[in-house]
């Protein structure tokens, strides 16, 4: 709730006070205006209790990860691959192989 009322004060002070830094209305806006965008700044609220209403089915799924199946691990290897990929990749970190410190001092 902080941070919502400081980008709201913030956001206050430069409509009103700072017209020259960000080019804004001399004035600043007048309370018809405020009302106006306060207005337009709520309608999400009415248009997000609307959605969540439409069932997630009826939308195609946009991601490009498969379906998380507890037998194949987690992503796209399998438990054996993700265990082997950790092991292989403590092995370098521990023997430096590979970091970009070590490869500049071999030239």
């Amino acid at each position: 709730m902080i941070i919502f009322a400081s980008i709201t004060v913030i956001q206050v002070i430069i409509t009103q006070w700072t017209q020259d830094v960000f080019k804004v209305s001399r004035t600043g806006l007048n309370p018809s205006q405020w009302l106006f965008s306060f207005a337009v700044g709520l309608s999400i609220f009415p248009i997000d209790a609307l959605i969540k209403f439409i069932p997630d089915k009826l939308f195609c799924d946009l991601s490009r990860k498969k379906k998380h199946d507890p037998d194949e691990g987690q992503g796209w290897n399998s438990k054996e691959e993700n265990k082997e990929n950790a092991e292989n990749g403590l092995k370098e970190r521990s023997s430096g192989e590979n970091h970009p410190l070590n490869s500049a001092n071999d030239q």
